[in-house]
């Protein structure tokens, strides 16, 4: 199946077509996030896998999306692991007995809650699914500010300050063990190409020449605490 033919807005197959090249800048996320990742892990809102198969190595991973047309890519494209399933979820109306079975202790949702309008229900109804002492690792875009056509048209409701979504986790009775800024040199270019160039997305030249510094930004950002980030980490626990 083409991302091409699917039925998703404009910007979001777009931004799909560009993280899938973007091997370094995803690897980056993995190695930030991968710490905190258990056996067993849910992944909200795969879309077609490009962070998934960071997390094939483990005993179980369950990839879900809304929508089945990107399932469907995920299952063509890891057909030979059999340690993942993938099931349809909607973050507004989710089946909790049937995926407290499963006994997650990780749930990852990469770029997904900005997308749900009740978000503090969606958190809660999470929180719920995992095991004791689980971990729900949460990767949103920050700084209201930054909100441009690209956020509208990707469908997004928010952008996230630090202190709206640790208190958003907090209110589901986790234990925030990480919350951080994440991406200080991405930020920078968001705010020059929507700001400056009233662009509503990177060109293929911006995103080409970011992936070129994510080995010199990674490094940096491992030494040192970013005060800002044009996307938030954080990482709550159940307790």
């Amino acid at each position: 199946m083409n991302i091409e033919n699917l039925d998703a807005p404009p910007n979001e197959l777009l931004g799909f077509d560009r993280i899938s090249k973007a091997n370094r800048y995803r690897k980056w996320i993995g190695q930030v996030i991968s710490p905190h990742i258990g056996r067993r892990v849910l992944e909200v809102g795969s879309g077609i896998g490009n962070m998934t198969e960071l997390f094939l190595d483990k005993e179980l991973v369950v990839a879900s999306d809304i929508k089945e047309e990107y399932l469907q890519i995920i299952k063509d494209k890891y057909s030979s692991h059999l340690n993942l399933k993938v099931d349809l979820l909607n973050l507004e109306k989710v089946d909790l007995d049937k995926y407290k079975r499963y006994c997650f202790d990780t749930i990852i949702c990469i770029n997904v809650l900005e997308h749900v309008e009740d978000d503090v229900r969606a958190l809660k109804d999470l929180t719920e699914i995992l095991v004791l002492g689980g971990r729900l690792i949460i990767f949103v875009p920050a700084v209201i500010f930054l909100y441009s056509a690209h956020d509208k048209g990707a469908g997004h409701y928010r952008r996230y300050t630090k202190k709206e979504l640790i208190d958003k986790i907090k209110s589901t009775n986790l234990t925030i063990r990480r919350c951080f800024y994440f991406n200080f040199v991405g930020l920078l270019g968001w705010l020059f190409s929507s700001r400056i160039l009233n662009r509503s997305m990177y060109s293929e030249t911006h995103l080409d020449v970011f992936e070129a510094m994510v080995p010199l930004v990674s490094r940096i950002e491992k030494k040192i605490r970013i005060p800002f980030g044009l996307s938030l980490v954080a990482i709550g626990e159940k307790s």
